[in-house]
């Protein structure tokens, strides 16, 4: 299996962040080692503290946008901005390996969709909304943006409730 890459051009170099093994810490948890790298310097360190992993499950993974890269280190992902490489932590997501669905940039946010909550970034003024799913057999299960710039998030629960946004 080959693992996989991403490279990212930014206003100082190539920023590639390489995943160079596969992990299982405990009970299913998989992960991706990950190593960073800034014009082949390895800058793993400065970026992931001591714990360099990622979500394994990345299938709906959109890794950035013309201004920011999205890196989805297990629990404690963050940010990347493309134009000064500098890194903007985002709220701390518990057990992100296995709740992790997907993430979108749309309009001037990142959406973080996990099955347990949400998280709106507003990457202009940098407020973050989160919500959660409150009940205790429910889920998040989809993310939509709709032609009328409304975001539509189906909630899987014994009524299957569909949550409509405006951003």
């Amino acid at each position: 299996m080959e693992l996989p890459e991403f490279n990212f051009l930014t206003e100082k170099s190539i920023l590639k962040l390489k995943c160079i093994d596969i992990v299982e810490p405990n009970n299913g948890r998989m992960l991706y080692k990950v190593d960073l790298f800034l014009n082949n310097k390895n800058v793993t360190e400065e970026y992931f503290g001591k714990w360099n992993y990622i979500n394994f499950y990345l299938t709906q993974y959109s890794p950035n946008n013309n201004d920011w890269i999205y890196i989805p280190k297990e629990g404690e992902h963050f940010l990347i901005k493309i134009s000064t490489l500098e890194k903007v932590e985002l709220p701390y997501i518990p057990l992100s390996a296995a709740t992790f669905i997907k993430n979108i940039f749309v309009h001037d946010y990142l959406i973080i969709l996990c099955s347990d909550q949400i998280i709106f970034k507003n990457l202009i003024n940098e407020t973050v909304i989160k919500i959660d799913k409150g009940e205790k057999d429910a889920y998040f299960n989809e993310l939509s943006i709709l032609d009328s710039g409304k975001i539509e998030i189906i909630l899987n629960d014994k009524s299957s409730k569909i949550i409509s946004l405006n951003i």
